[in-house]
C-alpha cells in the first residue's frame, strides 16, 4: 500500500470514528466488484447522491479523497449535468484500455 493511500485510510479512520469499518468495507466491496467485472461500467460508477453510498462512506471527505486516490474521478451525469450545488453528480473508475 503506498503512502498516500495509508494517509488516506488513517484519515478515514479518525473521521469515521465508530463507522470506520463499514466504511472500509464499502471501499472494499466497490473494488472488489471492479476486479470481478471490470467489464460492467455500473461497478465502476458511483452516484455520490446514494443514500446508502453516502451514509456508508460518502459522508466522508477522506472516503471521497480515498476512492479518488484509487482512481476513480469526479464524473457528470450522462447528460453532463452536474449534481446538486455543481458538485460532480458521480465518481467513475475509467475502463482499462
Amino acid at each position: 500500500m503506498t503512502e498516500a493511500l495509508r494517509s488516506h485510510v488513517r484519515a478515514l479512520r479518525a473521521e469515521s470514528g465508530e463507522k470506520f469499518d463499514a466504511a472500509l468495507d464499502t471501499c472494499k466491496t466497490l473494488l472488489q466488484n471492479v476486479l470481478e467485472q471490470p467489464d460492467e461500467a455500473k461497478f465502476r460508477t458511483i452516484r455520490l447522491g446514494n443514500a446508502a453510498f453516502h451514509q456508508r462512506l460518502g459522508q466522508f471527505p477522506s472516503g471521497i479523497a480515498l476512492l479518488r486516490s484509487l482512481g476513480f474521478e469526479d464524473a457528470n451525469a450522462a447528460d453532463g449535468s452536474p449534481g446538486g450545488d455543481g458538485l460532480p453528480a458521480y465518481l467513475a473508475l475509467p475502463a482499462s484500455s
